[in-house]
């Protein structure tokens, strides 16, 4: 991978933290890589261009966050999960750091998930 986009949940200090960390990780092994909180959607959204990956840090809230900015792209996303539940994401936060090498080899699986867009009374949702 060449390029990896790092988005954060950002009223976590934990997830601001593990970005940092990752974005150092990554520019040690020569990977180029961006990172912003998942407020800063038209920033995120400039940055998509050549972008292989995404890290989603934060829970399953952060990474139905992120499917919407990543969106109409088909960037895989990775979700880390800080939060309780995790239903959604793939990796524990304290996990990341050593399986990361290993996704980087490209030893990993994508799962396609489907989406739905729904409109009520003329507004649009994305599920």
């Amino acid at each position: 991978m060449k390029r990896i986009g790092i988005l954060y949940h950002p009223r976590r200090e934990k997830a601001r933290d593990l970005s940092e960390k990752l974005e150092e990780f990554l520019s040690s092994r020569g990977i180029s890589s961006w990172r912003c909180s998942t407020r800063d959607e038209d920033e995120a959204r400039s940055q998509m261009a050549g972008t292989e990956l995404i890290l989603s840090i934060g829970g399953d809230g952060t990474i139905l966050h992120v499917v919407r900015i990543v969106t109409p792209s088909s960037v895989p996303i990775l979700g880390i999960n800080l939060g309780r539940l995790g239903f959604i994401t793939e990796i524990d936060g304290d996990e990341v750091l050593s399986h990361l090498p290993t996704l980087l080899k490209g030893k990993g699986w994508i799962e396609e998930r489907a989406m739905l867009e729904a409109q009520v009374a003329g507004k649009a949702f994305m599920l």
